[in-house]
């Protein structure tokens, strides 16, 4: 006859070994105030790009009163939206953390 697949002084209880060395994080290569000081910078010319780029649209539009360019307007609109808003909350965050970036 053929061999059970399961013994019968099986147990379905099992324990794995728990880890019991801490790993430390590894270190950064650039500090916090870096990223922020850049990511604040990007968004401030995207601000600036956008805004060009918005305004031309729409008095180009107007003037010639062309609406191809709607698709490229509303993609500044939100580039600009997601740019301003950026810089809003790395003023908020700063002004709230008493100047740690978080």
């Amino acid at each position: 006859m053929n061999k059970a697949y399961w013994d019968n002084n099986a147990s379905l209880e099992t324990s794995a070994a728990l880890l019991t060395t801490v790993t430390v994080p590894p270190k950064q290569f650039v500090s916090q105030e870096v990223l922020a000081t850049f990511g604040l910078t990007v968004s401030i010319i995207g601000i600036l790009a956008n805004t060009v780029v918005f305004v031309v649209l729409i008095l180009a539009r107007r003037e010639y009163g062309c609406s191809v360019n709607i698709f490229i307007i509303n993609q500044s609109a939100m580039d600009l939206f997601t740019c301003v808003s950026t810089v809003v909350m790395y003023v908020v965050g700063v002004g709230r953390d008493c100047g740690t970036i978080t």
